[in-house]
């Protein structure tokens, strides 16, 4: 898969991360139990340089959608939230353990809202490595052609949707640019609705003539009206258990 924007909410929840460097100085100074006037900041500019090394590369290969990175990431929290305890209990002391169990509400608040970025209906692709093709939800189509551009209309199917975009599947390739902007018309049985979106990201699948390409659009530009026609088409395909 190939991110052609990183969504700006998902961007916001990679670089909360970068909370967690104060938070390792806090832990450097609790360690080593130094006194606010005379501070270990040799230590401290080792730690905190030796963790933006880590975190740097996994908040970019996140918004780049490697969902590995965001495996690697969870492993750093719970190592580092592991070594807080042991240290806490070492050391006897209640101001380190103290530390240790707000370090954890952090991680795991940061961890959940960069996940739930990350499973949106644009940006994940909704296809395991055992599936040749994504699954469609079915009776779903959608028709999209994009503003100012030579591009025929294209014809798929919509893999996943909800109100802030949509996952679509359509054989053969297809190129997309960060600024292609898309008109759609949406189709499910004798419902439809039209909106506007604009692609986030897209991949390549199969071989020969078996060519799909899979794409995430994110919906955006919409008049209150056209947003709310477009949540009741959505709630209607839950409840027909597809969204």
């Amino acid at each position: 898969m190939r991110v052609l924007q990183v969504p700006p909410r998902l961007r916001l929840a990679t670089l909360s991360v970068f909370i967690a460097l104060p938070l390792v100085a806090v832990h450097v100074v609790l360690v080593t139990r130094a006194p606010w006037w005379n501070l270990p900041l040799k230590s401290l500019e080792v730690w905190i340089a030796s963790s933006t090394l880590v975190l740097l590369p996994l908040v970019v290969w996140i918004q780049r959608g490697r969902a590995w990175a965001f495996g690697l990431l969870g492993v750093v929290a719970i190592f580092w939230c592991l070594l807080s305890g042991i240290a806490a209990f070492r050391l006897t002391s209640p101001a380190l353990g103290f530390f240790t169990a707000s370090l954890i509400a952090f991680w795991a608040l940061i961890l959940s809202w960069v996940r739930f970025e990350m499973t949106k209906s644009f940006f994940e692709l909704p296809m395991r490595w055992f599936q040749g093709h994504p699954q469609a939800v079915p009776g779903a189509d959608c028709r999209i052609s994009f503003v100012g551009s030579e591009m025929p209309e294209i014809r798929a199917r919509i893999s996943r949707i909800d109100e802030e975009g949509l996952c679509i599947h359509a054989n053969g390739i297809f190129r997309l640019r960060a600024a292609d902007e898309a008109e759609m018309i949406l189709s499910y049985r004798e419902r439809e609705v039209r909106c506007q979106a604009s692609a986030m990201t897209i991949a390549q699948e199969g071989r020969g003539g078996a060519l799909k390409t899979i794409a995430g659009f994110r919906f955006r530009g919409m008049a209150p009206d056209a947003r709310k026609e477009l949540g009741d088409f959505v709630e209607y395909l839950r409840g027909e258990g597809h969204a």
